[in-house]
């Protein structure tokens, strides 16, 4: 799970990209925003691998070694 790299609290959630900037150049890099619901901190951070991907790359896996 995120945390907010400034007050370290778990209430993070995604949040709306604003302005020029952000849409043109940081969807590119996959820099995602969030924002922190204790102290209010705007922050961006790159996506993680989720639970989804590594199943999937699990049974990729399991399926190769079986062959």
């Amino acid at each position: 799970m995120h945390r907010c790299p400034q007050c370290n609290s778990e209430r993070i959630r995604r949040s709306k990209r604003r302005g020029f900037v952000e849409r043109v150049t940081l969807t590119p890099l996959f820099l995602k925003p969030f924002h922190c619901g204790d102290c209010k901190h705007r922050f961006f951070r790159w996506p993680t691998v989720g639970a989804r991907f590594n199943a999937i790359r699990a049974k990729l896996f399991t399926s190769a070694e079986l062959l």
